[in-house]
């Protein structure tokens, strides 16, 4: 179980067609002058050749596409540029280097308007990065930083919640982690999701192992019926 981890769940929504979309998507995107979802589509890219181990093609459009952003001076586009690096060296298995990235494309937001939702993305992969390297102090900040966005921009709390369960786990501080994966399981309910439904099975099983309640830990790491069909 432990092998698995909050940023599997994130490669598992990447679907295997984002290589062939991608040329056709962004140009129809740059057409429309919609440059946020053509750069998020070029950080997808990236994401979907490092995810296939193919290093060398992964980082020359993760080049390419910071080259343009940064002749564009879009700031939104270098974020994503620095995440796109990220995500190389995360699936590389260099956390060190994949968080220098991910705090660069944070940084790069803190005076961009309108980039809660880009911010969102980048925290997926950071916060969980940072504590599998035990740099808790460093990962309960971010979590604040997220708090203050989504008490103040209206974002889904369910990731924040999610993630401060995975951070109390590590801390083993159970029962703070069960507060917020009941907290978590309750936006869930409101707002069903098949992403949440994965993160969610997942800090069930964490927490099941950490309390040696075995037989769930084996029931939420087992697949569903719909798992098992999409496999």
């Amino acid at each position: 179980l432990r092998s698995r981890g909050l940023g599997d769940v994130y490669k598992r929504q990447t679907t295997t067609n984002i290589i062939e979309w991608e040329e056709e998507i962004v140009d129809s995107l740059r057409q429309k002058k919609d440059y946020r979802n053509m750069f998020l589509m070029k950080q997808m890219a990236v994401y979907a050749y490092s995810l296939q181990a193919k290093i060398s093609e992964a980082l020359k459009k993760a080049d390419a596409m910071m080259d343009e952003a940064r002749l564009m001076k879009y700031n939104i586009g270098i974020s994503l540029s620095y995440q796109a690096l990220g995500d190389i060296y995360l699936n590389a298995g260099m956390r060190p280097e994949a968080v220098e990235e991910y705090e660069k494309a944070m940084k790069t937001l803190q005076a961009t308007p309108h980039a809660e939702k880009i911010q969102e993305r980048i925290f997926i992969q950071l916060v969980p990065t940072l504590i599998k390297l035990k740099r808790m102090d460093e990962a309960k900040a971010y979590l604040e930083h997220m708090s203050e966005i989504c008490e103040s921009k209206c974002l889904s709390p369910f990731l924040l919640y999610a993630y401060h369960a995975y951070y109390y786990l590590r801390n083993n501080d159970l029962s703070k982690a069960r507060e917020y994966i009941d907290e978590a399981i309750k936006i869930n309910s409101r707002t069903p999701s098949h992403f949440y439904d994965n993160i969610l099975k997942y800090m069930q099983a964490e927490y099941a192992l950490e309390t040696e309640d075995y037989e769930n830990c084996l029931l939420y790491t087992s697949p569903s019926p719909r798992d098992r069909s999409l496999s």
